[in-house]
């Protein structure tokens, strides 16, 4: 309700659709929330925090390879974007793609030692590697 008297009061701020999008989002109602997303980035495309945002919403619609464009935005527009960098590491993992996982990991610990999504996933994916590495070697 806050973030909509925002909106109200104050229709060209993108804090306010940003805010409600992540409501949204965290009611599960995605598209909704991508509309206010989108919305606050045509407001401000300078403000890593929507693009951040329309990121993890298109994550959870599948759509890696937007999130992980959306991330990479965030990122951009704000060069010091832990937690963009881990979740576009997942992004690019849940893709495929383990090696630029890996180094948006790295990069995300880099920046804050302590992210924890980062810390998981690198520890996951050693584990994986080392686990194929010992069934070849079995094999």
């Amino acid at each position: 309700a806050a973030c909509t008297r925002a909106i109200e009061a104050y229709g060209r701020h993108s804090s306010g659709y940003n805010c409600r999008g992540a409501v949204l989002l965290a009611s599960e109602r995605v598209p909704a929330a991508m509309a206010d997303f989108s919305k606050a980035i045509e407001i401000n495309g300078k403000d890593p925090q929507p693009w951040y945002n329309r990121g993890r919403a298109m994550a959870q619609t599948g759509d890696h390879a937007a999130a992980a464009a959306s991330f990479g935005r965030a990122i951009k527009n704000s060069p010091k974007f832990a937690n963009a960098f881990a979740l576009r590491g997942q992004s690019h993992a849940a893709g495929g793609n383990n090696d630029l996982a890996m180094a948006d990991y790295r990069q995300a610990l880099a920046l804050d030692p302590k992210n924890q999504i980062a810390k998981t996933a690198i520890q996951a994916m050693q584990a994986t590697a080392a686990m194929t590495r010992s069934v070849r070697r079995a094999g």
